[in-house]
Parts: structure tokens; sequence; C-alpha cells
């Protein structure tokens, strides 16, 4: 009940406009699209399907914490694609008054705090990645929630804030491992509101979090892959922030910036912030050092997962979304620090010329690139349906990338091509039966080039033979002699 006050202690109305607006343009670009695509999104949605029915899961890379949000519905509602979409949309709509309530509890106006809030409601990259399922956004959510607890305990004093903002947290850290970093964030942020170290709260608000994560402990002492020993943390260095060329395990990538700049992008991409904010972000990084602890707490956020960021061999422009908040916030404080000191009587209207131009702008900016997105992901959907109009019910398909959708509309073999060596496409039983292979052939030749997948493909064009049926879009079908 505490927390409910906490929420309607400011204008309802604010958290209904910020909300709807955010909802709105969500639900635009989510038309037509059911949030699948590639291989992660559906992994995530098969496995939340699965605890729903109460089966075991299959073996899986991440974290739970996102397919236990999803199934908590599907158990309600039952298991689809269109409930996923429709859980990340909300949690996405739901950032907008969460970075409100974030801004007051900090101190800004009501006017910076709404800004604050319409910027994410018109990120680029936010609205994105509510429009799929996948587990950025939810993690966002939480971490968010978890943070306005830490805060309300700094003001309270109050340990059960602590221990929500405790539990929040971990399941944000379950729901995504990058926001392992915000642990020693919330450590500082507590030593500079504290005047000493208080074993008791802190005790137990970790085993408030151990409990949340016993989940993923019962989980990864059965799941054969290892959860935190993942590639882009053996291959971390922070020589990585120079380069722009990468060998891992996903293939060999030319990428067109180095990584200190592509992860920079909240800052400086206009997909996450407009370029014309990034005065007014280095003007709120000053405005808030006298909230000393606020101050370590927002620059540690931005600090630490960046720097993890930027040593991975790899680039994604959906990874830095966990420090788009704080960018936010501080280009609110930034404006809200400028128009205080403006001699003008109608500030008010100042406000809202500021607030429309961000809505405007930041949508002309990023309408193109998430519309794109959109019908890519939907085109790849149109592939699956175009090539099995070409393969017949009983034969072998060996593809890449569109492994999993393939696998729920055909009746026939499914073979994921980067787990093929020539040994078991050598196998009797394989070269007897009709085959055919649907590739993007460019990724194989460019980003697998000498790879697993380039290896099958060569060795099935030199000893079966191909003969290209067709393309459609980045995909062409070929039959496998037999």
């Amino acid at each position: 009940m505490k927390f409910l006050k906490l929420l309607t202690g400011f204008s309802v109305v604010h958290y209904v406009f910020l909300f709807g607006l955010a909802f709105l343009i969500r639900f635009y670009y989510a038309r037509g699209f059911n949030g699948l695509y590639g291989q992660d999104a559906y992994a995530y949605f098969d496995a939340a399907a699965l605890i729903a029915r109460g089966q075991p899961l299959t073996p899986f890379f991440w974290g739970v914490g996102y397919p236990l949000t999803l199934a908590s519905v599907f158990a309600v509602v039952g298991a689809s694609a269109f409930v996923g979409q429709f859980i990340n949309i909300i949690m996405g709509a739901a950032l907008a008054p969460l970075i409100y309530l974030t801004a007051r509890q900090i101190g800004l106006t009501m006017p910076s705090a709404l800004l604050a809030g319409m910027l994410i409601a018109v990120c680029g990259q936010a609205v994105q990645s509510s429009v799929v399922i996948m587990a950025d956004i939810p993690a966002l959510f939480w971490a968010l929630f978890s943070t306005i607890a830490l805060l309300r305990h700094a003001r309270t004093d109050r340990t059960v804030w602590l221990q929500t903002s405790a539990a929040l947290l971990a399941f944000a850290c379950m729901t995504r491992w990058l926001y392992l970093a915000l642990i020693p964030v919330y450590a500082l942020f507590l030593l500079a509101t504290w005047r000493r170290v208080r074993v008791r709260p802190v005790i137990v608000a970790s085993l408030t979090a151990v409990i949340v994560m016993l989940p993923q402990a019962a989980f990864s002492a059965i799941n054969p892959f290892p959860v935190l020993d993942h590639a882009w943390v053996q291959g971390w260095s922070p020589l990585n922030a120079g380069r722009q060329s990468f060998v891992n395990i996903d293939g060999q990538f030319e990428y067109a910036t180095i990584n200190a700049q592509f992860y920079a992008a909240p800052l400086i991409d206009a997909y996450y912030l407009l370029p014309i904010f990034i005065p007014f972000v280095i003007v709120g990084i000053a405005a808030l050092w006298r909230q000393r602890a606020v101050w370590w707490l927002l620059m540690g956020w931005w600090i630490l997962p960046s720097i993890f960021l930027i040593g991975i061999p790899y680039q994604n422009i959906r990874f830095p979304l966990i420090v788009a908040p704080v960018v936010m916030l501080l280009a609110a404080a930034g404006v809200e620090w400028a128009i205080q000191r403006l001699p003008l009587p109608q500030k008010p209207i100042l406000w809202i010329g500021v607030g429309i131009a961000a809505i405007g702008l930041s949508m002309f900016a990023f309408n193109p690139i998430v519309a794109g997105f959109v019908r890519t992901h939907l085109r790849d959907q149109e592939t699956v349906s175009w090539a099995l109009s070409h393969i017949p019910e009983s034969a072998t398909v060996y593809t890449m990338n569109l492994t999993l959708p393939l696998e729920r509309v055909y009746a026939g073999e499914v073979r994921e091509l980067y787990y093929e060596t020539p040994a078991t496409l050598a196998y009797a039983k394989t070269q007897e039966e009709a085959a055919y292979l649907l590739i993007n052939l460019w990724q194989i030749e460019n980003q697998w080039r000498g790879r697993e997948p380039d290896i099958a493909v060569s060795w099935l064009r030199r000893r079966r033979g191909l003969t290209q049926i067709g393309r459609f879009g980045n995909y062409t079908l070929f039959a496998v002699h037999p």
C-alpha cells in the first residue's frame, strides 16, 4: 500500500499521459508483427511456454527471469506470440512513467520529469525493443522499479524499501546478466547516503536477493550451458574499445565504428537521443553534482555497464539500452537548469515547446529505422512461407537464422547449419533423402568465412552438388543433389 501511495503521490494525469503516449507509439509499430525474429526471441518464447505447462526446460543460454515473467501470464491466458509481445509493449510503455517517477525522486521538477519520460517514450531503440519478445525491456523495467525503491529507502531509511530494491534488482539481473553491473553502483549509493555501514539491512537485503535468484540457481545446476561463462566475458578486453573488427563465436565482423564510439550511442545517436540534447546532458552532470549520492548513482549506472560493453568483441545496438534512462535523466536535468535561468516570463510555454519538439523530432529520426526493422523480420516470415511452397513435405532442410521459424510450420526435418560438419553431412541416411538448403549466401561467405556454416555449404556444393531454385529477399533456396 505504501508503494501504491508513492506511485499516486504525483498527478495521475502525468502517468496516464506518458504511458498512453509510449503505448500508442509501440502499438503502432507492432501492427502485423508478432515479435518473434531470429533465434533468441523464439528461444525465450519456447522456454516460457514450457514453464507455463510445467515441463522441464530444454538447454537454455540465458537467465530465466524473462521466461518466468512470460510464463506467469501464459499460465493464465495461454501461450501465444501476441500475449508475449503485448507484455513487452506494456512494460516498454511503463518505462516512461517510471522514469518520470525516478526524476521526481531525485529532485527534478514536474516539467523536467515529464520531459525525461517523453524522451524514453520516443526513444527509437526503446520502441524497437518493446515490440519484440526479448529480455531487454523487461530487465530495464525491473531495474527502474528497483532504483525507485532504492531512492525511497534513502528518503525514509526503511529496510523494507532496501529489500524491495534488492529483490527487483536480482530479478533484473536474472533477466539480463548485464544488470549485475548495477550491484556495485547501488553499494556506492548506499555508502554515500549512510553515515556508517549497516550490517543488518545489508544481510537482510542480500538474503532477499538470494531467495529471488533460487530459480536461476536450480536451473543452472542442471543446465549443460554455463550461464555467466559467455563468449563476451571470455573475449572481453579493454583493447576492444578501439577496435572495429572482430572474430567471435558468431563469425567475422567488420563494423563501421570502434566499440567506444558505438556504445556511446545513447548520447550521440539520434536513435536513442537527439544530438541537440548533448550539451544539456553535460549541463545535467554538473547540475546534479550537489546531490553527491544521486550523482554517483547515475554516473555509476552509466559508466560501469559502458566499460563492460566497450570491451566485448561484438556490437549490438540494443545492448546500451541499459544506460538510456541515465542519459535522459541528465538531459532533463540540464534543460531544467537552463530554463530556470532564462529571464522569460512564459516558461511553461517554453517547456511545452521543448516537449513537443522532442517528440516530433525523435519520431522523425527513428521512424524509418523501426519501420525498416519490422519490415525486415516480416520479410523473414514471408521467406519461410515462400521456401515451403518449393519444398516437399518429407525433405530435410538445412538452414541458418530461420531454423526455429521453419520448425514451427514444417513437418519435415529442419537442421541448423551451424552444427553440421562434413561427418554429419556424409551420414549415409541423410544422403539418400531429398534435401534443401535455405541460406543468406552473402552472410555465409562473409560473416562465416572459413567457419562451420561456410565449411558445411562448401562440402554440400563439392560433394553433393547444389542447384539454385530461387531467391526471396536475402535468402537463396538450393536443392541438394542426392
